[in-house]
């Protein structure tokens, strides 16, 4: 991050902005133009981006006052089809250069025209060979930053997998011992004929009834435990963590909300430290 203020230009810092991009229409070659713009010229350009609610952004040194770049946006074509596209155009002061400024610029100014209703922007790049890189960079950190943000905002609805071991109430032991046949858990997950959670039946308390003639003939609603305690789906990942260290299994089942406990599915440990780490990357 540069020692740069990014903000909205005024009228006070066209001069700045003529004196840089003269600078690039003699010197440079992002810029088509082989005349530079006076001032006046390039008041009138800040006025008409501006004019459509489209964003024309300087960085400012902290300090200083030292205008070290701009960068604007502008519709790409004046047709209603092109109204969600736009171009964008950025030119550094030669002292300012190979600070990073450039991908300050093109992140502000990438985040002010979504503001501004844009959906798709454009860059006509020079013949510079490493001219991309730029945007190459940015557009890396804006995707590492946007997936940082949705990761802070996940909740246990987000990674809930459907749940294969689930019972009805009324399911008889052999059903049920086929399902820790198939399957390498230690509970299953009992519902009504709602989908409501009700609660699971431990594979050990489950072994003991196989073995007791009087209590073969019992369905899961009679082996019923509460040991586990489910998530709810509003649950933030740092509860979810909290929830399986005391639990120490590899799964737990998700239910909407205590008010209304539909099971949902359940989601892993493994999911929810990997998680985790893209959170601290």
């Amino acid at each position: 991050m540069s020692d740069f203020l990014i903000r909205l230009a005024t009228e006070a810092d066209v001069a700045a902005c003529a004196t840089i991009y003269r600078h690039h229409v003699l010197h440079g070659t992002g810029t088509f133009e082989t005349e530079p713009p006076d001032e006046q010229d390039m008041l009138r350009r800040l006025r008409e981006v501006q004019g459509r609610d489209l964003p024309w952004l300087v960085a400012q040194r902290e300090g200083s006052g030292m205008v070290g770049g701009f960068a604007y946006a502008n519709w790409f074509r004046a047709r209603e089809a092109y109204r969600f596209t736009v171009e964008d155009s950025i030119y550094i002061d030669p002292d300012a250069q190979r600070q990073g400024l450039g991908n300050d610029l093109l992140t502000a100014l990438i985040d002010a025209c979504v503001a501004a209703g844009a959906r798709q922007m454009l860059a006509v790049i020079g013949d510079s060979a490493n001219a991309g890189s730029m945007y190459d960079i940015t557009l890396l950190r804006m995707a590492k930053r946007d997936e940082q943000l949705r990761l802070r905002t996940l909740q246990m609805r987000d990674l809930v997998q459907p749940a294969q071991t689930v019972v009805r109430q009324d399911a008889g032991l052999e059903a049920m011992s086929e399902l820790f046949l198939h399957h390498p858990v230690k509970y299953l997950y009992v519902t009504d004929g709602l989908e409501r959670f009700l609660g699971v039946v431990p594979l050990k308390k489950l072994s003991a009834a196989a073995g007791v003639s009087d209590l073969a003939q019992r369905c899961a609603a009679d082996l019923l435990s509460d040991e586990i305690t489910p998530l709810t789906s509003d649950m933030s990942l740092a509860e979810a963590l909290q929830r399986f260290m005391e639990h120490r299994g590899e799964r737990l089942p998700v239910i909407d909300s205590l008010a209304s406990p539909v099971l949902l599915g359940a989601v892993n440990k493994s999911t929810l430290l990997a998680t985790y780490v893209r959170l601290s990357e």
